[in-house]
């Protein structure tokens, strides 16, 4: 009994630290394309749909449009239960288009505007998390200037896979872009 509560315990552990349950992380909004230029002012918003924060370090962002690429978060990302957090690729609000970013991956990765895939893997690389692919024929909103926004009422990793749960954002922020980042 007692190697049965152990074991218990050790799984417990693993999955609590790591948060590896797929929808635990979703990905709720996406700047893949700004006003202007691209370079630098893309990024993206994950909520975390649990009741205890997750440390998102050692996850992979997974990324492409024909192959799939991978960037390891280097540093503590807290996303706070039932709260959000954003990944960019410039940090600096001066030049990013007013956003304040959470993790920067500092151009390592350039969202696609019309064919792509974002995702969100576990630290082992064997679960994803989560993963939103849009392509040229699907449903998506492709704004300029604005992000893709999740609907409120879709908050889930299974309604994030539908475009026709997605909408251009209407709020201003920064610099004059639509989206709510964080």
């Amino acid at each position: 009994m007692r190697k049965i509560y152990t074991i218990f315990f050790m799984v417990m552990i693993s999955v609590l630290s790591y948060g590896q349950n797929v929808g635990d992380i979703i990905i709720t909004e996406i700047m893949n394309n700004p006003s202007g230029a691209d370079g630098g002012k893309e990024w993206f918003e994950v909520y975390n749909t649990t009741g205890a924060d997750i440390n998102l370090k050692d996850f992979k962002i997974k990324y492409g449009s024909k192959t799939t690429s991978n960037h390891k978060i280097k540093s503590d990302l807290i996303v706070p239960s039932n709260g959000y957090a954003v990944l960019g690729n410039n940090e600096d609000e001066s030049t990013n288009g007013g956003v304040e970013i959470d993790y920067a991956y500092v151009k390592s990765i350039s969202l696609g505007n019309s064919s792509y895939s974002l995702g969100i893997v576990s630290p082992d690389g064997e679960t994803i998390i989560d993963e939103v692919v849009w392509k040229n024929e699907d449903i998506f909103p492709k704004p300029t200037g604005k992000s893709m926004s999740l609907m409120v009422d879709k908050f889930d990793s299974v309604s994030n896979d539908d475009g026709a749960n997605w909408e251009e954002a209407i709020f201003v922020y920064g610099d004059g872009d639509f989206g709510t980042p964080g």
